[in-house]
């Protein structure tokens, strides 16, 4: 529909980062009995294949990656990638674990390191971060910063800078009614066409080495019905759904 505006919305938040159930598909009514209750077991089976994000868009509208599919993904897959995988999903490259460090041990230098990193930052640069520390400390407590920690392989100094840059586009995002406040469902009450418009979706499925997939589909973008930042907020929201999902 609109690809330049897709890639605008992409461009903005990918280099600073880093959901609701599909709603339902109704059966048109039938005077014949049996008509409607043969619909009415279609809608049900299509409201039990909905996806995760896509309001009306059933999850075979989508890829699928099927055991095969898996299968020739890994024997596809070269060392390098594999090593990025690994850091994607543990937070440590292959060179680190052969090492056969003390994870907690790294973990706990590492953070010192952090905070040794935010330190060193101007005021200027980490205002919206030295904020969020006094009004929502919770949101900013080790697991936040072992989340960006894992990110850059535990280099202290990338994601001393990552995480001030995170919290600045947060606040220009959110703005400063909803920046310093959990990011869940709630707090995306106005940006609901954007979140349900299926144009961005977190698939069922994950890729062969357990990495899940936000699939994003731009023709269905609407900039007609939300603006650009509605549907960076509502994109935002999923990759921290994606990053806080325990499996």
């Amino acid at each position: 529909l609109d690809r330049t505006f897709a890639s605008q919305c992409l461009r903005i938040f990918i280099p600073h980062l880093l959901g609701g159930r599909g709603g339902r598909v109704s059966p048109r009514a039938r005077t014949d009995n049996r008509k409607q209750s043969k619909e009415k077991a279609q809608g049900a089976k299509e409201r039990q294949d909905m996806n995760v994000a896509g309001e009306g868009t059933p999850a075979s509208a989508f890829p699928h990656l099927g055991p095969r599919d898996k299968e020739l993904d890994i024997f596809a897959t070269t060392e390098q990638e594999l090593s990025e995988a690994v850091s994607d999903i543990h937070g440590l490259t292959a060179r680190f674990m052969d090492l056969g460090l003390d994870v907690k041990e790294l973990e706990d230098t590492s953070l010192v390191a952090l905070d040794e990193e935010l330190q060193k930052i101007p005021a200027s640069k980490k205002r919206v971060f030295v904020e969020a520390t006094a009004k929502s400390p919770y949101l900013v407590g080790d697991k936040h910063k072992l989340d960006f920690l894992r990110r850059d392989d535990f280099d202290a100094k990338t994601a001393a800078e990552r995480i001030v840059n995170y919290w600045n586009k947060r606040f220009e995002l959110f703005g400063s009614d909803k920046c310093f406040l959990p990011l869940n469902i709630r707090l995306l009450q106005d940006d609901f066409l954007a979140l349900l418009s299926g144009a961005a979706n977190i698939l069922p499925c994950r890729d062969s080495t357990g990495r899940a997939i936000i699939y994003l589909e731009p023709i269905l973008l609407c900039p007609d019905q939300y603006s650009k930042d509605s549907f960076l907020r509502s994109y935002w929201y999923m990759c921290h759904a994606v990053i806080e999902d325990p499996s």
